[in-house]
This record gives structure tokens, sequence and C-alpha cells, in this order.
């Protein structure tokens, strides 16, 4: 700066120095210096002290004449070279469709003493299939968690963003994916044509069901008849866990015929596996009333009976016989000859 009077010559002008702000500038730390040009003044700041202070300068001539300019000298801290990180505890996400993502741990590496003075936001890149109102966020200081919600019935994928700020105004954030895809039904194995004789429940009859992604002893497994009058719903139960099942069918007393029983596995998505059989009921072969016989002592009886059947000619049905008291009629003589009539 340069000091100039009409009557006296500059270099006899007296020049004094003051700082409103001792605690920052105090007067001792102003240097006031000449140069060949003018003069030169030089502030220091207290070390590791922050502020604002005003810096008077008064020249005054050899007849107590004085000008007193003024400026102020703001003392900031310094640039910090710490940073702030988010660290995400998982990876790129992948779930069904109509499904939330799990809780999505992070954490926050905050600059120091900024712990508490956090604020995260989270944004999709694609809002048509998350919106960022559908990522919710929770925590403070370090620990966070997110979780983020597709919209319904939609395959497709997007980035998000976690972003923290300190109240520094430092800030960092990290990414990842989330998609969604098409959950794979459940699967069923087939089972083979069965049949029964009236009044007769089937023995067990095994099968086996598994899904990729829902667990197995969360699926659903329902069976329907198409001829009631035959086997009603209610008369096919189940038994089994886990991937090995059992079905067991009582057709209704004394009703024969067919019907087809159709068998669906339904897992958590609602994606379902089928599979049909067909069950028969045959009416048991019929063998003619024989009375009590008696032999002679050495002698051997003709016995007549009958016998039919409603789905097998006569002719093709096997007939056997067993002896009760095998020293008086041994097994090999009794029925020995069967001849039809």
């Amino acid at each position: 700066f340069t000091v100039e009077d009409g009557q006296t010559p500059a270099a006899s002008l007296q020049i004094s120095k003051a700082s409103s702000d001792q605690t920052l500038v105090p007067n001792e730390n102003i240097f006031l210096f000449a140069t060949s040009t003018g003069r030169l003044v030089t502030v220091r700041p207290i070390t590791d002290r922050t502020g604002t202070t005003t810096i008077t300068l008064t020249v005054t001539d050899g007849e107590g004449n004085s000008a007193s300019p003024a400026f102020r000298v703001t003392v900031q801290p310094p640039p910090s070279t710490a940073t702030l990180a988010v660290v995400l505890k998982f990876g790129d996400q992948t779930v069904r469709v109509n499904r939330s993502t799990p809780l999505l741990p992070f954490t926050i590496v905050p600059r120091p003493n900024l712990a508490d003075n956090i604020r995260v936001t989270a944004s999709s890149s694609n809002k048509a299939y998350v919106p960022d109102t559908n990522i919710v966020v929770t925590g403070s200081g370090t620990n966070w968690t997110a979780t983020v919600t597709p919209v319904t019935n939609r395959i497709d994928s997007t980035t998000i963003t976690l972003a923290a700020t300190d109240s520094g105004g430092v800030s960092g954030s990290a990414s990842f994916q989330v998609r969604t895809i098409d959950p794979v039904p459940p699967t069923v194995s087939t089972i083979a044509d069965q049949t029964t004789v009236r009044n007769q429940t089937t023995p067990f009859i095994p099968f086996v069901i598994g899904d990729v992604e829902s667990p197995v002893d969360s699926l659903i497994v329902t069976a329907v008849s198409a001829n009631k009058t035959l086997v009603p719903d209610t008369n096919i139960f189940f038994s089994g866990n886990g991937t090995n099942r059992n079905l067991l069918l009582t057709p209704v007393t004394n009703q024969v015929g067919t019907t087809t029983v159709t068998l669906t596995v339904r897992d958590e998505d609602q994606k379902t596996a089928t599979t049909t059989f067909k069950l028969t009921v045959l009416s048991p072969p019929t063998i003619s009333r024989i009375p009590d016989q008696a032999i002679a002592i050495n002698q051997t009886n003709v016995v007549t009976f009958t016998i039919s059947d409603p789905e097998t000619p006569a002719a093709n049905l096997i007939v056997t016989a067993k002896s009760s008291n095998g020293f008086l009629l041994p097994e090999q003589f009794a029925g020995e000859y069967f001849f039809p009539m």
C-alpha cells in the first residue's frame, strides 16, 4: 500500500497497527515494511486459530492529522484430506418377481469427529423399475441398512447408489445392482396309472417334489379327482415330508370305475407343477358258495362251483385251493383237477 501527505514527506509519516481480535491476530503479529514503491503489511494469525479480525492501519503526519483505513482478515481451516466412505457388506442382488431384497447392511467410515452428523440418501438409475421411494434406508452413525422393493410384475434391473454426506459437506457413495428374475416352477415326479379292487384303499403311492428357490417344506401339495362319485377329493390323503411324499386313495364303498387324479404342487411364488394318473377300481371275481362236504374214506369227491368276473373271462381266471388239514388232505391233492363246467 502507499501513503502520502501534502505537507509531510511519506518517509516521515507514522503508521500504527491494530487488530480487533487479539486472540486471532495480536498487534505484534502485524508487521510493516517499507519498500521502494511504498509500504507492505504482513499478518500472521495464531497457530490453529480460525475466525475473522479487522486490521486497522492509522497514518499520522507531523501536525497530528491521521487517516485510518481498515481491512478484514478471515482465517479458514486448511482443506481436509480426510474422506468419507460407504462400505457395502453385500454384493449385487437378484430377487424373484414381487419380492423385496433382504436387509442389506452397509457401514459409513466417517471423517474424525463427524460420525453423528451423517445424512444418507439412496437413488435408483431405473425409477420405472425401482422408484427412489421404494428404497428404505435406516440407521445412524456408522451402521446402516437398506431394503429395495421393485415394482410388481416387472422383470428388469437397476443400479442403486447409496450416498452419505457429513456436516462439513464431504460425501462418499457406493453402488450395487438389483435385478428381478422370473421364478422357476416347482417339480413333481410322474405317477403310473393305478389299479385297486372295490372297497380297497390303494397302497401308498410314492412321488417326489422339489423347488430350486422355495424351501421344499413350504410347497403346497393338493389333489383333485375327476370322478368324485368314485373317489371324492376328501378321500385323497398325503403323507411324508421333504422331497419324498406319498399318496393314498380310498374309493367310495361298493363303487367301481375309473377316475383321473390331478396332483398339483404350488410354491411361494404361486408357480405350479402338475402330474396326472388314472385310478381304476375293479370288481373282485366271484365264486359260488360251496357247502360242507362228506367224503367216504379212500374216495374222491367232485364239487361243482361257479366263478365269474366283470372284467375278465371266466376261462382266464386262476383258481387255487388250500387245505387246512394237510394230514387229512394234503394240498397237492386238494384242487388237483379243475374242470370248467
